[in-house]
Order: structure tokens, then C-alpha cells, then sequence
């Protein structure tokens, strides 16, 4: 469940937010769309249903890069953002969202129990593949800033979900089995 955890909650402590889809998964017809084939802030992060693959990986870091697959239908496609949104216990800037080729960018500062957070992350894709790349700036309780870290995030669509995996399920790359909403 880490990468489904990091994924959703993009490496901060709030819920990603829900965000407007229509019915085929495309683009919201609100909001403005960075092209017809990138990523939208407004449409959902993996167009496609059916089985995706994410490597997740964090740079300064010792550890191994993390693989893990999820099963995904139109619901849960247009569950979540990549965008966090604040919580009663986490306190958040707007998020500060501009087109890039191939998909956005963003920017957002949030509070939480004496801990700040400064997040810039690109989100690039199309409905075959999805990278995120996202570096964290910490600073807790007026302290020296911590080295900043970056995650990044590939995924790409392998096909149907297969036969043992209904939508929401999500396999681990040591076997381990889970749900994306656990």
C-alpha cells in the first residue's frame, strides 16, 4: 500500500481532493485543459480503466525503487487529484496551477502540528502513461529548512485488469495484496 498511499496523498498528510470528470473519463468541460492529449488539472490522473503499474521512487534516498499494480474503473479514475486539498488538520495555500506541455504544474504551502510544507510537482501524461514528479520542502517548528526531496511517480496502463483483480484492488511488488482505499 505505500505507493497507493504516496500516490493519492502525494507525500503529504491530507486527502486528495475529488475532481469533475465527464462520463468517458475525458477532461472536465470546465476548467482549461493543457492539450487534448496531456493531462488536465481538471480531468483525471489516469484516463484509461484497467490495470496500471506505478514505480515510485525518491532521490537521495537509499531505497530501491517501489512497484506496485492497481486495478482501475471510471470511479475510482475520477476519485482523486494529485493536488491536495486541506483538511481541518492541515492548513494549505491555494494551489498555484499553470499548463505545461504535455500536462501541469503546481505549487502549494501547508501547515500541520509545527511542520511547514512546500510542494512543486509536474504532472505529465496520457491515457497510457503518467509521471509525477514532486519535490517537498520541510520545515518543522521554525527550524533550519530539511534538504528538500523529490518523489517520482511513473505509471503506465498495461491492458484489462486480470482475472483475480477487481476494480480497486492493488498488488505489491513482495505479493502483497490491498484496496486503494485502505
Amino acid at each position: 500500500m505505500r505507493m497507493i498511499a504516496t500516490l493519492l496523498g502525494v507525500a503529504l498528510v491530507v486527502g486528495a481532493c475529488s475532481q469533475g470528470a465527464d462520463e468517458d473519463g475525458g477532461p472536465a468541460a470546465s476548467g482549461a485543459a493543457s492539450s487534448s492529449a496531456g493531462l488536465s488539472p481538471d480531468g483525471p490522473l489516469f484516463k484509461t480503466s484497467g490495470l496500471w503499474e506505478t514505480t515510485t521512487s525518491v532521490s537521495g534516498g537509499e531505497a530501491e525503487p517501489v512497484t506496485s499494480r492497481a486495478c482501475l474503473n471510471a470511479e475510482l479514475q475520477n476519485r482523486w487529484s494529485p493536488i491536495p486539498e486541506p483538511s481541518e488538520a492541515v492548513e494549505c495555500s491555494a494551489p498555484q496551477k499553470r499548463n505545461i506541455p504535455g500536462g501541469y504544474a503546481y505549487e502549494i504551502a501547508c501547515k500541520a502540528e509545527g511542520m511547514e510544507t512546500g510542494v512543486s510537482a509536474e504532472i505529465t501524461g496520457d491515457a497510457r502513461n503518467v509521471e509525477i514528479k514532486m519535490t517537498n520542502r520541510f520545515t518543522v517548528d521554525g527550524g533550519p529548512p530539511m534538504t528538500p526531496g523529490t518523489i517520482t511517480m511513473k505509471s503506465r496502463h498495461l491492458g484489462p485488469c486480470p482475472a483475480d483483480m477487481k476494480p480497486g484492488d492493488t498488488v505489491e511488488s513482495d505479493g502483497q495484496r490491498g484496496r486503494v482505499d485502505e
